[in-house]
């Protein structure tokens, strides 16, 4: 029975490492992971509120601030297989599905924009490039337990990025919010 045991937990073990998640992180809340993805960034920020980017009606650019309860994360994708334009459609479809409005949405998104973007999660030592193909959107929903924002930013890199992405991998830059409900 003991070598049955820890058999199990050796198993368990190994799975959890295979995953290559990093430590502590949990799913996101909102949205689902993409098979294949690993969590490389998992961050609840100290700070009660975070930048959400969107278009005003002008087409400048226009930073919503969100307060409540935040969670910063980033997943990588082996992108060999599949292109920006197909994740962002992945998430898209999913964020419509559960009832989200989707306030904006782009599927060739200015690269300034994605660097600022990716800086504010934390990663300021990457480099989005020319090269590089993104797509953001952001979405609300009021829902019971307080509203909900959520920014999801995809990059193909097409260099290596500091040990985090391969060449071709995917980037999923993921920021969501969600505020205490009206009355609390």
């Amino acid at each position: 029975m003991k070598k049955q045991i820890l058999a199990f937990i050796l198993c368990i073990t190994t799975l959890s490492l295979e995953a290559g998640d990093i430590p502590g992180s949990k799913e996101n809340p909102f949205l689902k992971r993409l098979d294949g993805s690993t969590i490389v960034r998992y961050k609840i920020p100290d700070h009660a509120n975070v930048n959400f980017w969107t278009v005003n009606e002008k087409g400048g650019s226009l930073s919503l601030l969100g307060d409540g309860s935040i969670l910063r994360m980033a997943y990588s994708l082996p992108g060999a297989a599949t292109g920006t334009k197909q994740v962002f459609d992945v998430y898209l479809k999913e964020l419509k599905d559960k009832e989200f409005k989707v306030e904006y949405s782009n599927d060739k998104w200015l690269l300034v924009w994605a660097e600022m973007a990716i800086g504010q999660q934390g990663f300021e030592e990457l480099k989005v490039s020319d090269k590089d193909d993104c797509g953001y959107v952001y979405a609300t929903k009021e829902d019971p337990a307080g509203f909900i924002r959520i920014s999801v930013l995809v990059v193909k890199f097409k260099d290596a990025q500091k040990n985090m992405f391969a060449a071709g991998d995917i980037g999923i830059f993921v920021d969501s919010c969600q505020s205490k409900p009206k009355g609390n």
